[in-house]
């Protein structure tokens, strides 16, 4: 009986690095996968042409885009355009600045 205890034990136990190095690979390839489909579907939105590159991005840009309905890429490009200020929004401050635009 205390064989069948250990083994169930140590089927949760992540005391042994091998468990945290599958886990940590796991979510550091779920992560990739997420920002890389991010990046790609960026890249698509703009040959597409429903979207400007970040260079020729300005402010009437970010305001068609909110009026289109097309919030979140008003909402990415307009923390885009801080950050290239030196400013870092959160969504929060991002969705209050995009309602004054």
């Amino acid at each position: 009986m205390s064989d069948k205890k250990k083994e169930d034990v140590h089927m949760f136990d992540f005391t042994d690095i091998a468990h945290w190095a599958q886990l940590l690979s796991v979510l550091g390839i779920a992560f990739s996968a997420y920002f890389l489909l991010l990046f790609m579907l960026e890249q698509w939105t703009i040959r597409k042409g429903r979207l400007k590159p970040l260079k020729d991005t300005d402010w009437d840009d970010i305001r068609q885009l909110r009026d289109r309905g097309q919030l979140y890429w008003a909402i990415r490009r307009l923390r885009q355009l801080k950050r290239k200020a030196g400013v870092r929004l959160t969504y929060e401050d991002a969705w209050k600045a995009l309602n004054e635009l």
